[in-house]
Order: C-alpha cells, then structure tokens, then sequence
C-alpha cells in the first residue's frame, strides 16, 4: 500500500509540495485502471497524460508526458499517488475489479453476439468501419489480410514522423518524451497474423528507418530510440524469415540490408545491420550473394590509426570479409586477406588464429598468437594468451604462469590467480608473490585495492594495513573494515579520526552529511574507544551547531 511518506521519497521537496497543490486544487482529471497500470490525465499548463506501474509500495515506476527532468517524480505523477492514497485503501482490489469488469464484460458480449441478429451485427460493423478507421483496417486485415489501401513506405514514414512532431518542442524532443509507436506495431502484427507478409515488413521498415532519420532530434538517442530501433528491425528480420519467400526476393532484402550497412550513419547503425545481414542469410547461395556485394568495398589497406573513424570501419568491412570468407570455407582467400592484416590489428590476428586452429593447424595457431602476444600492447592480447595457455600448462609451465600472471593482473579476475596458486609448488609460490605483487602495481586499474586483497589473501595482514595506510580515505577504510579493524583497533580508529573532520568540512548538504554519519558509524563499531568517540561527536556538535541538517543526521548514530 503505498502512502505519503512513500511519495514523499519519490519525489523531491518541491514536486511533493506543487503535486500537493494540484491535487488539492481538484487538476487530477481522469484516472483508469488497464491491466496491471494506472493510466491518468492531469491538468498543468496543457493536458499530461501518465501512466504509472505499481508492483509494490516500494516498487513503483511512471512517466508523464511533461518536460520535467530533475530528481523524483514530477508534481503531475505526485498528485495522482496522493489521489489514489486518498481515494483507494487498496490498490490489488482496483486491478481484481477490473479483472472482473473485464470478465463479466466479455462475457455480456459473447451473448449478445449469439442472440443478436445476423442483420443487425452487420449493420453495425458496416457503420463502425465507416466512423472508425483504425476499427476498419483491423477488420479488413483480420478477415482478408490486407487493410482497405496497401500503403506506400512513404506513406507510412509520413504518418511516423507525423507522431515525432506530436511530441517534438521546435522541432526538438526533450529527454524522457516519447512518440507512441504501439498503433504502427499493432497495424504490422495484424497484417503479420494475416499471412500478409510483405506489408508488414514495409511497416518494420518504416519504422527503424524513420528512427534513424530522426536520431538527431532526440536527447536519448543511445536509448528508447535505439531500443526501439533493434526492436523493428529484429521484426523485420523474423517477418522476412517467416515469409517463406523465394531466393530472389530474399536477396532483395539482402541487398537493401547491405546498403544501409554501407551507409555508415553511425558506428551503431553500422553494427545493427551487420549483424541483421547475419540473421537473414540462412543458405549458402545467399552468403555467396552477401560476399558479392561486400567484396568491392573491401578496402586494400588500413587507414592511419590517427583517423579513428576511418580505422574502425574499414576494419569492421574487412572483418565483415573473413566472417563470410570464413562461412563459405573459401580457404585460400581467407587466408591471403588475414595475413595481409593480421599484423595491424588485434583482431585479425585473432581470426586468424581462430581459423588456423579450425583447420586443425595448432603448431601454426600457436606460432600467429605468440606473435601477436609481441606485437601488440599488453592489454590487447588478452584473448591471445587465453588461447596460448590452452596449450602452455602441458608444452611451456614457465610461460602458463607468465601469462596468468598477466591476466590476472590485468583483468583483476581473481580465478587466474586460483589456477596460478594451484598449479605452483608451495615453495615456489613464496617465492613468486613479490612478483605478482609488481604485476598488479604496474597494470591494475586499482592496484592499490587489488594488492590489499592479495595480502589479506595470504594472510599477510601487516603488509596490508601497511598498505592500506599508504594515501588512505574513508572509502578504502570502509572496503576492508570487516578484514582489518579488529586486527588494527588503535590503527583504524586513528586513521578515521584523522580523516573525518576534514571530510566533513569538504562539502556541505543533507546526502553529504550522511556520508559522513555512515563513516563515523564505522568508527563507533570499533572497540575500546567508546569515550573517544563520545568526546569526538560532541566536538562535531560545537564546530557543527550552525548546520541544523548536519546535527539531524547525527541523532542516527
């Protein structure tokens, strides 16, 4: 059941106190109940429509269509869980109700449709077709798989774009506002059940091309827009391949695909039709077709790395190349075009060792990646000396545990330091662990957290603490508390005593101070320093007395 205090963390400050106003102020026009949602009208400085999800009182989500976008829940979506606290005990019987509403409704149908003349019936439909469009097209599509006017793409990108502007603000949409694309999916899945395939795949296409067109008007376009885009076309793909179309109209398809991979929009796009291309083509023949249009693009050489655009997708074209080369089994020309690149970039030295080890040809495999494990900077040889140690921990121990070493201090993935401890003899492990500890230093992103775990992993507890001490904060005293502070009292209460007022002093505001009360928590957990801490607090409350929210938060501890 939600109540206010619940709203009152879902929103901020002020969108409580104006969702508070609107309510009272009776703008809350409509609020159904459709499923398992609450879909509402507010009145503002236009109509907003919401729709909010209750799953529990702690679990609620909505959006409105304003143009809010600060912390919370705009003061729309706040009036309308005010009104539901007021107007309804509980939420679970609205959503029973309508389930039953449904029923009975359903049910009312069913016999009026068995008793009602056939004459009549007709009547009816005949007139709701001719007053309701959208009614109408279903109807047709329903009863002969297709609606009353097969549509061009254009007519159909009109109509989308037709739902951009009914959201855009000059031209613009804001983050957050959505078009509404359910009726054009509707009107697709329709014709799509109707067996009328080459319809519906027009609709998916206008819809992700539509998508495209209009990234530049949106603030999210790495989101909703770009979830939706791979939705239309991962429908368009499944329609294609549920058509049951002839070879030639797939290699229409085929080649529409292709262009818009070569189009180059973007990176993303670029990716999204690769990997549709991949999808679609199921035969050889159609493979055979996908590696005719590609092979004319297929650069000669590499662009300077200096030109990262250029770079990375001559790259995915040549990459593009070995995949189909590969899945073709045109060995010899695979072979020709990965040894002129495998040498420039890591990724074609890993198909090629991919492919040589496929052709059961290990001594050549072994040989590639070994050289590429020189030619190419460490962190890009990861996959590369996975692949060697396949071999290693048989053939060359000196090397296996070289690389794991490597892997373990570069990925921070803690099983190669477990099949590294395990595969060395006690003494020898003594032994090797200063240099594990270099390792880490040297190429861990957060070596020195890495390094504390790896001493306390050993028990070496002295070498942690001393490490832990070395430029300390709050954070990494908090991390490793439960490891060291019972071991380290004096130590760990002196170090947060150290630290803590000049933390506090570093920022001012509530989610600020109750950092610091999680942090002094921390140091009230330490025992045999209870009047320390007493006398500590009370130091805070003098320096502090002008910062009510501060001396708030301290009545937690």
């Amino acid at each position: 059941m939600i109540n206010i205090e619940t709203i009152k963390k879902l929103s901020t400050a002020r969108s409580f106190q104006r969702g508070m106003e609107y309510y009272n102020s009776g703008r809350v026009l409509k609020i159904d109940v459709l499923d398992n949602k609450i879909l509402a009208e507010v009145a503002g400085a236009s109509i907003y429509k919401l729709v909010i999800k209750i799953n529990s009182a702690e679990d609620i989500t909505a959006s409105c269509s304003c143009p809010y976008d600060f912390g919370g829940f705009c003061k729309h979506i706040v009036a309308v869980l005010i009104s539901l606290t007021e107007n309804y005990n509980d939420l679970n019987s609205i959503f029973k109700l309508q389930q039953i509403k449904e029923k009975e409704i359903n049910k009312r149908i069913e016999d009026i449709l068995i008793n009602a003349p056939q004459e009549k019936i007709r009547e009816f439909l005949i007139e709701e077709c001719r007053n309701d469009y959208l009614f109408r097209e279903n109807f047709l599509i329903f009863f002969s798989g297709s609606g009353s006017k097969m549509k061009s793409m254009d007519d159909y990108k009109e109509e989308i774009n037709a739902l951009y502007n009914a959201v855009s603000y000059r031209g613009l949409i804001q983050y957050g506002i959505h078009p509404d694309f359910s009726e054009v999916y509707n009107l697709a899945e329709w014709y799509s059940s109707s067996e009328n395939f080459t319809e519906a795949i027009t609709i998916y296409q206008a819809i992700f091309e539509v998508i495209s067109e209009n990234m530049d008007r949106v603030d999210d376009s790495d989101g909703f827009y770009d979830s939706e885009f791979t939705t239309a076309l991962d429908l368009y793909i499944e329609t294609i391949n549920r058509a049951g179309l002839p070879i030639k109209a797939r290699k229409y398809y085929i080649s529409y695909l292709f262009q818009k991979y070569i189009e180059k929009n973007s990176d993303d796009m670029q990716e999204h039709y690769n990997y549709a291309l991949k999808k679609i083509c199921k035969h050889k023949e159609e493979f055979l077709f996908w590696d005719k249009l590609l092979k004319p693009y297929t650069p000669l050489e590499l662009p300077d790395e200096d030109d990262w655009a250029e770079y990375y997708a001559a790259k995915q074209l040549i990459l593009t190349r070995l995949f189909l080369l590969d899945k073709l089994n045109k060995k010899q020309e695979y072979y020709d075009l990965v040894e002129k690149f495998y040498k420039k970039d890591e990724q074609f030295c890993e198909e090629y060792v991919y492919r040589l080890f496929k052709d059961k040809r290990k001594d050549g495999a072994i040989k590639i990646a070994e050289k590429g494990v020189k030619l190419f900077k460490d962190h890009l040889t990861k996959k590369l000396r996975r692949f060697l140690n396949l071999y290693y921990k048989k053939d060359n121990p000196e090397k296996y545990k070289e690389n794991l070493i490597f892997l373990f201090s570069s990925s921070g993935n803690w099983k190669y330091y477990e099949k590294l401890k395990r595969f060395c003899k006690k003494e020898e492990w003594q032994e090797m662990f200063p240099s594990i500890i270099k390792k880490v230093s040297r190429h861990s992103f957060d070596s020195k957290d890495m390094i504390i775990r790896l001493y306390l992993k050993e028990e070496i507890f002295d070498k942690a603490i001393e490490k832990l001490l070395c430029n300390c904060s709050l954070e990494t005293l908090d991390s490793f508390q439960k490891d060291l502070a019972d071991r380290f009292p004096d130590t760990y209460f002196s170090a947060y005593k150290r630290l803590i007022i000049p933390f506090a002093n570093s920022k001012a505001g509530r989610a600020h101070y109750r950092t610091v009360i999680q942090y002094l928590g921390n140091m009230k957990k330490i025992k045999g320093f209870e009047n320390e801490f007493s006398n500590l607090i009370l130091n805070m409350k003098e320096k502090y007395k002008n910062r009510p929210a501060f001396l708030d938060e301290l009545k937690f501890l």
